[in-house]
């Protein structure tokens, strides 16, 4: 519940409805598979698949402790990455960061791609300063 009300908060606060209907173009039936609530559902089932892998797990491996830190750190990793995903479409200028691509893509992509972007503008904003000495 908590990732569900960061990600609304963030789709209000990030203008995600200005940012949708920029892209909206070509075939009018196939841009309604994407939508911000699509979008949030992409995310939300993903979030699902790896509680619903981790509820089968057996309690003699749930009480070893090494095991409970990697099912608590994939639980954070994933809703960390969840926000990334949604920056990633939301506050990138990339021309392929379209919502038809970034849906699709899971979350460890998204956060590989959010890391790689922010390398980017780092290095551009480092060579732009060398040029300026």
């Amino acid at each position: 519940d908590e990732l569900k009300y960061d990600l609304e908060r963030m789709t209000n606060d990030l203008n995600a409805e200005k940012k949708i209907n920029k892209e909206i173009y070509g075939n009018q039936e196939e841009n309604k598979k994407y939508t911000i609530s699509s979008f949030l559902q992409s995310i939300f089932f993903e979030f699902e698949r790896e509680f619903e892998r981790q509820r089968f797990i057996s309690e003699n491996e749930f009480i070893k402790d090494v095991s409970f830190r990697e099912m608590v750190d994939e639980m954070l990793n994933l809703q960390s990455w969840s926000k990334q995903k949604l920056r990633l479409w939301l506050q990138t200028d990339v021309p392929s960061y379209v919502i038809s691509n970034v849906q699709g893509w899971d979350t460890k992509l998204c956060h590989r791609l959010w890391l790689g972007y922010h390398h980017r503008i780092i290095n551009n904003k480092y060579e732009e300063e060398e040029e300026d000495e």
